[in-house]
């Protein structure tokens, strides 16, 4: 999350909560774990083309924002009237 929000390329394995915050091929290349081959061939697929390595670091950068501590307090915001409202 901390490389997408610096505009940072990422290329990573599909762990954690990767899936939560990625769109494959769109805003990361992600691989499965162990696929040492996928990752190798995604740093030199971003090296190789520069105007791809900028798109995923532009939608990456994007998508992040939807994590930011304003949109996550507008979230529970809105949870919490839910709630109320019931």
């Amino acid at each position: 999350m901390e490389a997408m929000a610096s505009r940072c390329t990422v290329v990573t394995t599909e762990v954690g909560g990767i899936s939560d915050y990625t769109i494959p091929g769109k805003t990361a290349i992600v691989v499965s774990p162990g696929d040492k081959e996928g990752l190798l061939k995604g740093v030199l697929t971003l090296l190789e083309n520069n105007d791809y390595f900028r798109e995923i670091s532009e939608n990456g950068y994007k998508k992040i924002q939807e994590f930011s501590i304003e949109k996550q307090g507008e979230k529970l915001e809105q949870i919490l009237l839910n709630i109320l409202k019931r």
